[in-house]
């Protein structure tokens, strides 16, 4: 979790530069972002600089990064390879009040420890978008609404 909230803070911190290589150091080999291609730092800079991206919002200084469960986490006890699932909300607030705002985009990210000693590392990053210009976010599907 700690990964990803440094992450995700990095982006809001001016530096977009630094902040793109931070992700790819904490990003496995084969990871990347949904339309984002091909994948590495710079690229990422461009899209969170874009305002027509889906990736501007993590520049946003209204972003609160919320996890609004626990982590599922899947070790193997004898080489410490594992995967972790964790759910990040991510909510933009006027004036930093949390009832006055609303969830922009909700995450599924997906860390994986190779027993390398390098720790935890971006894997995979499922990325549901809910502001009208970015729904339902690159490479996802609108559900039909049953209920309301």
């Amino acid at each position: 979790r700690e990964v990803i909230d440094v992450q995700l803070l990095a982006m809001q911190g001016g530096d977009i530069s630094a902040a793109s290589a931070l992700w790819e150091r904490f990003s496995q080999p084969d990871f990347h972002l949904a339309g984002i291609e091909p994948w590495g730092r710079h690229e990422l800079a461009e899209a969170v600089l874009d305002s027509a991206s889906q990736y501007g919002l993590l520049r946003d200084s209204r972003l609160h990064v919320i996890f609004p469960s626990e982590e599922v986490e899947l070790i193997d006890p004898a080489t410490g390879e594992g995967t972790c699932w964790h759910e990040v909300h991510l909510e933009l607030r006027v004036h930093g009040i949390e009832d006055e705002g609303f969830t922009a985009a909700k995450l599924g990210w997906e860390c994986s420890n190779l027993g390398d000693g390098q720790g935890w590392r971006n894997s995979a990053v499922t990325w549901h978008d809910f502001r009208p210009d970015f729904r339902p976010g690159i490479g996802q599907e609108e559900w039909p609404r049953i209920c309301g």
